[in-house]
C-alpha cells in the first residue's frame, strides 16, 4: 500500500506521497491553508480534494493507497470535528485514512511514534505529549489569550520593544534600526498603518518578522536576547505542565531535577519556523531543560506522521 501524507497547518498545505516502506516518491506539493476558520469548510474541502488529487496521479495504478491527514483545527470543539470527519470521509472516497490534528501528526513523525513531548511554535504554538498511551496538550490558546513563544508572539514583543525604544523609554539597540530598514520607515508612526492594515498586519505576515529578532541576537542584541529567552521560559513551562499532566515517572518530591528509579530521559523533539533559527534558540533550549529531558532532532517531516499511525493501525489489524 501507498500513501498519501497531508500535513494541514495554518499558512499552508503540503501533500506528500509515499511508498508502501513510508519513503517519499517525490517533493512535497503546497498548497495554501486548509484551516476551516481561515477558508471555511468548503475552502477546507477544496484544498483537500485538489491536493489529493495531485497526488494520486503519482502512484502507479495498480497500487492501493491510504491516506494519513494531520489537519490545524482538527481540536477539541466537537461540532468543528463532526464536520472536518464528514467532508474528509467523502474526500477519501473508500480509502481507508487517519485524520489527527496536526499537532499529533508532528508528533509522531517527530519521534517515531514514541513517547515523549514535542514543541511547536510556528506562527502560534502548542506542546502536546504521549506517554503510556495517555495523552495531553499545553497552550495552543490562540493569539489572543496565549502562543507564548510562536513567531507571532515573537514579533509582538518585537514590535513591542521598537515602539518603547522610538519613545524613549528604552535606550535604542540594533533592533530599532534592524525594523526601520525592514519597514522602509520614514516615519517611526508609520509602524500603526503597517499593524493595522489587513494585508501587512495579519499574524501570519507580522510572524515573518521573527526573524529580525534572530538576527539581531546574532550580534549580541540584548533586546533581542531577551525576547529569545522568554520564549525559551515558556516552552519550558510547557515542557513542565506536560511532564505532570502525563505522569513521567519523576522523582518532584525534591529539586535534584534527577529521574526517579528505572524510569528513562523524556525525549524532546520541536518543529515550526521558530526553531529554524537553530542554535540561537535550540542550544539555549537545551541547556534549560531539565537534566532528565532531552532535546531531540525530528525524525521525519509533519507530513509523514498520519500515515505513521494509519500504517501502525493497520499492522495492528493486520
Amino acid at each position: 500500500m501507498w500513501y498519501i501524507g497531508v500535513d494541514g497547518g495554518g499558512t499552508k498545505t503540503a501533500f506528500t506521497v509515499y511508498n508502501n516502506e513510508l519513503a517519499p516518491v517525490a517533493s512535497a506539493f503546497v498548497l495554501s491553508t486548509m484551516h476551516y476558520a481561515q477558508v471555511g469548510f468548503d475552502g477546507l474541502e477544496r484544498v483537500l480534494t485538489e491536493g489529493i488529487e495531485h497526488a494520486k496521479g503519482l502512484i502507479p495504478q495498480d497500487e492501493n493507497y491510504g491516506i494519513g491527514l494531520g489537519l490545524a483545527g482538527y481540536g477539541s470543539v466537537p461540532e468543528v470535528r463532526a464536520e472536518i470527519e464528514r467532508r474528509v470521509s467523502r474526500i477519501a472516497a473508500g480509502h481507508v485514512y487517519k485524520l489527527v490534528s496536526d499537532v499529533e501528526a508532528a508528533h509522531a513523525a517527530s519521534l517515531g511514534l514514541q513517547d515523549g513531548i514535542i514543541l511547536i511554535a510556528g506562527t502560534g504554538s502548542i506542546a502536546y505529549g504521549k506517554h503510556h498511551h495517555k495523552s495531553a496538550r499545553v497552550g495552543g490558546w490562540g493569539p489572543l489569550i496565549g502562543d507564548e513563544g510562536s513567531g507571532y508572539w515573537i514579533a509582538k514583543e518585537l514590535l513591542r520593544e521598537f515602539s518603547a525604544q522610538s519613545d524613549g523609554r528604552q535606550d535604542r539597540t540594533l533592533l530599532y534600526s534592524l525594523v526601520r530598514a525592514h519597514l522602509s520607515c520614514t516615519d517611526d508612526f508609520n509602524l500603526i498603518s503597517y499593524v493595522q492594515n489587513p494585508k501587512t498586519g495579519s499574524r501570519t505576515e507580522l510572524a515573518r518578522l521573527a526573524p529580525i529578532v534572530f538576527k539581531a541576537a546574532a550580534q549580541h542584541d540584548i533586546c533581542a536576547e531577551r525576547i529569545i529567552h522568554t520564549a525559551i521560559s515558556h516552552y519550558v513551562l510547557h515542557v513542565k505542565a506536560l511532564i505532570q499532566k502525563l505522569g513521567f515517572q519523576l522523582d518532584i518530591c525534591d529539586n535534584s531535577r534527577e529521574l526517579s528509579s528505572g524510569a528513562s530521559n523524556i525525549n524532546i523533539s520541536y518543529v515550526g519556523g521558530v526553531f529554524k533559527a537553530g542554535g540561537l534558540v535550540l542550544e539555549p533550549l537545551s541547556q534549560a531543560l531539565p537534566s532528565y529531558c532531552k532535546l531531540r532532532k525530528p525524525l521525519r517531516e509533519p507530513d509523514v506522521g498520519a500515515c505513521l499511525l494509519l500504517k501502525e493501525e493497520l499492522d495492528r489489524i493486520n
